[in-house]
């Protein structure tokens, strides 16, 4: 975990501007996304015996809700502005993606249950490493030596969790 936090460090510090600190309503959700996603990992393995087709309708129901309301609150608000018109300029893409949502988020709600906390914490840390990528591939940064060294810290981390000897996790009854 300390390889893997030492390359988080090293992705996100900015020389001259330290580690980012949440200054705006963006920075402050996105923290508590990433919170209340580290949470649903847990109660993922707290919830492991409960039926899969159970549980993942309940994380997402729960996560539609919510997401539902915080949006619906944003709008009146006045912080967020409303979804436009369904066009299909757009409707094709957005279902696309929430079908690749849909899948990534199944696997993940299937992976998190049979592993261990301390491993998939670890995998869940290679997101900055995907995170940065992408941002290098959609010209919205520049890949720097520090970036490099922290993607490589993290995911040496995770490879070197998934090899380590964990406890078996009783299997989830149908």
């Amino acid at each position: 975990m300390a390889l893997a936090l030492t390359g988080v460090g090293l992705v996100l510090y900015r020389p001259g501007h330290g580690l980012p600190v949440p200054a705006s309503l963006p920075d402050w959700l996105g923290l508590m996304g990433g919170m209340t996603f580290a949470l649903t990992n847990i109660l993922l393995l707290k919830l492991r015996r409960v039926p899969d087709p159970s549980r993942m309708l309940a994380m997402f129901g729960g996560g539609t809700v919510m997401a539902s309301g915080v949006a619906l609150l944003g709008m009146l608000w006045g912080v967020v502005s409303a979804p436009p018109p369904p066009s299909l300029n757009w409707l094709g893409t957005a279902s696309w993606l929430s079908a690749a949502f849909l899948v990534g988020n199944l696997a993940l709600q299937y992976g998190a249950a049979r592993l261990a906390a301390g491993v998939t914490a670890l995998v869940m840390l290679s997101e900055i490493v995907f995170a940065s990528v992408s941002s290098v591939w959609l010209g919205a940064a520049t890949l720097e030596a520090r970036t490099l060294a922290g993607g490589a810290l993290i995911v040496l981390a995770a490879l070197l969790a998934s090899k380590a000897e964990h406890p078996p996790l009783e299997e989830a009854t149908p």
